[in-house]
């Protein structure tokens, strides 16, 4: 009788609890310590003793099935003294909100994990995405007072996105997910963002309307933190120009460039030093290549195909020769360097031996040329290639008479001379 009388008396220490069990009413009871709790015989202990909940400062702890509360906080039970639960669901439970030890009411869970608060430090933010509707609360500070706080409810909808800046400590809440830590960017003179829109919103630094996948250039320089629908796709550095090089780019999609000029899809065009030192890249533009500027001097020529004319169109299928001194940028997309010659430099005794490939107007010796026609063009001199003619051979002279300027490239011409002389040598002796 003794040993059941003792095991009936619970001695709770302080900050401990336990669970009762009323086996006639079936009703759950919360005891709390410090106390000596007798338990009759239709009661037992179903939970406990076990120590109170603390949270230290700047943490917070999840219960799962939290009691329910009226608007002044206190606990509500149905009319056979059961506290209520809000079954299935989770709250946070935070120091400042619950600085005593507080014990678990029954049907309250616990997991045992005390959380710290997640600092935010400055030029952070925490991209938050809302779980479920419900009203939240922002605090701002009174313009009236800088000290104070007033408190603003927005009502978020089911995965609204927001974010939390800092410097700051989050608290926070079931009915919220925390989806990424965003840091800002430093943008210095010669760079850009570029920012996505994930969805229709208001961009965050110029205020205008975007839509779902839009794309656009943030440049000015300094810090920026993007919006709460804003995703940086890349910090851009601006193409650094010479005199000697360009860039060739491309449309991507139908937009205005950095000249306001239109451009369509596809369309391709360069960029020089002689229009800007250094160009940021749109976002609906991209780099097919980096272009060498082509030098020509005085002794050389260039063949360009497919040439653009005096109206700006390309010539398709046509060859041009551009002789030097000459600088000069090929225009995308059509015009392409064949190849780059010299001029060819011709002594006395040497000559260019020609094929005309066309009908043209021989300008070097003033003469019209057919199809087939071939010809020496002799030395001393220069010869410019023309795309009319072919170069057959370079030739020297067979028989090369200074003294006379006499200079023969033809095997026929020497037997003709050969057959001249022998006559007049068979003429001199006959008559003499």
């Amino acid at each position: 009788f003794l040993q059941r009388l003792m095991c009936s008396i619970i001695k709770l220490r302080p900050q401990f609890y336990v669970h009762i069990l009323d086996r006639n009413t079936n009703v759950t009871s919360l005891v709390i310590g410090p106390q000596t709790h007798t338990c009759f015989d239709h009661q037992k202990v179903v939970f406990g003793p076990e120590p109170m909940v603390i949270i230290p400062p700047l943490h917070y702890v999840l219960i799962q099935n939290p009691v329910k509360r009226d608007e002044d906080g206190n606990i509500i039970k149905d009319e056979h003294g059961q506290v209520l639960l809000h079954h299935s669901e989770s709250e946070y439970r935070f120091a400042s909100e619950s600085a005593e030890p507080f014990p678990l009411y029954p049907g309250e869970l616990f997991d045992g994990k005390v959380r710290p608060l997640q600092v935010v430090e400055v030029g952070e933010a925490l991209r938050i995405r809302a779980r479920v509707d419900f009203w939240w609360t922002e605090k701002c500070v009174d313009s009236t007072n800088d000290m104070e706080q007033k408190k603003n409810k927005v009502f978020r909808h089911a995965g609204d996105m927001w974010l939390f800046e800092g410097p700051g400590m989050y608290y926070p809440s079931v009915s919220e997910e925390i989806l990424e830590t965003v840091k800002e960017y430093v943008v210095h003179n010669g760079q850009a963002l570029k920012i996505r829109a994930l969805r229709d919103c208001v961009d965050k630094k110029y205020e205008k309307e975007r839509h779902t996948g839009d794309l656009w250039l943030m440049t000015e320089p300094g810090a920026y933190l993007p919006g709460p629908y804003e995703k940086v796709e890349v910090l851009q550095n601006a193409l650094i120009l010479s005199e000697k090089s360009a860039f060739h780019l491309r449309a991507t999609q139908d937009h205005t460039d950095a000249f306001d000029q239109e451009r369509k899809q596809g369309e391709e065009w360069l960029v020089t030093y002689d229009q800007c030192a250094t160009y940021q890249l749109d976002v609906y533009e991209e780099v097919v290549e980096t272009q060498k500027l082509i030098i020509l001097t005085n002794r050389q020529f260039a063949i360009i195909e497919n040439p653009i004319n005096e109206h700006g169109k390309p010539e398709l299928g046509i060859r041009k020769i551009i002789r030097g001194p000459r600088k000069m940028f090929l225009t995308p997309p059509y015009e392409t360097l064949v190849e780059i010659g010299d001029v060819i430099v011709l002594g006395a005794t040497e000559a260019v031996h020609l094929r005309a490939l066309e009908s043209f107007r021989d300008e070097a010796l003033k003469k019209n040329r057919k199809p087939g026609d071939t010809w020496l063009h002799r030395g001393p001199g220069e010869y410019w290639p023309v795309l009319e003619a072919k170069i057959v051979a370079k030739r020297c002279a067979l028989v090369s008479l200074d003294a006379l300027s006499l200079h023969i490239f033809e095997q026929s011409t020497i037997v003709l001379f050969a057959a001249l002389l022998i006559a007049l040598i068979a003429l001199y002796f006959r008559y003499a």
